[in-house]
């Protein structure tokens, strides 16, 4: 319809049917490229961050849509990479982790979690 690229949320889709349709796709089309062009357009950002073990959990079940690498850091602990359209919303979903969420990139990423977690100290001091 948009003569765009789209991508869908299956866990959104709420009634689906077979048909006969069939879908080619794009000729010269990358995944990797339409990714690359999206995180230098600014409408993306990588983003790397550590979980303990009960925290992946919880990750995988929220995150299920996102373009997510996982890797083991050492023992309980997993560092993913992850694209976000936006680091303002990551940044209060990471804060709700509390201490079984670290992130390491970007720098402004860190800046915004320790602007975030000075707001709460400041809320909630005695």
């Amino acid at each position: 319809m948009r003569q765009d690229f789209r991508d869908f949320r299956l866990d959104r889709i709420s009634r689906w049917e077979v048909t006969t349709d069939s879908f080619e796709g794009h000729e010269g089309f990358s995944v990797k490229e339409f990714l690359a062009e999206a995180i230098t357009r600014h409408e993306l950002t990588p983003v790397r961050a550590r979980f303990s073990a009960r925290a992946m959990e919880r990750v995988k079940r929220e995150m299920r849509c996102a373009s997510m690498v996982p890797s083991r850091v050492r023992e309980g602990w997993t560092e993913v990479e992850i694209l976000v359209p936006c680091l303002d919303w990551l940044s209060g979903w990471l804060i709700g982790f509390g201490t079984e969420a670290e992130a390491l990139d970007p720098p402004d990423l860190r800046g915004r979690l320790h602007r975030v977690a000075s707001d709460l100290v400041t809320l909630y001091a005695p």
